[in-house]
């Protein structure tokens, strides 16, 4: 998915239109956009699902901030303090804490 992708600005309306996509790759490629933008990385430097977030220089407010963009392209759905996602440190865990989330609520 790029940055010019459909499902950048109405991900929410995205996934339920799709519901035998995998959400949770759609969540991961949105995610790695939000962190490409926030902390500004080349598009040719890969991004792990399995590597630590902290290893990109990724800190906690920096997370939050990706997380509140997130949230708001998802229609506020994910509850962004619930222990399952906090306490996650790879994308591949983000996005499979927040595609859980999701499938109970679209």
């Amino acid at each position: 998915m790029d940055e010019g992708s459909s499902t950048k600005g109405n991900l929410k309306e995205f996934l339920q239109q799709n519901q035998n996509m995998d959400h949770q790759q759609v969540i991961f490629e949105h995610l790695e956009i939000l962190f490409r933008e926030t902390l500004k990385m080349d598009a040719t430097i890969a991004l792990d699902p399995a590597s630590d977030i902290s290893r990109f220089g990724m800190d906690s407010l920096m997370i939050l901030e990706v997380l509140t963009k997130l949230n708001q392209a998802l229609g506020n759905e994910i509850p962004m303090f619930k222990p399952e996602i906090l306490r996650q440190n790879t994308l591949g865990g983000l996005s499979k804490a927040i595609a859980a989330c999701l499938n109970s609520t679209l």
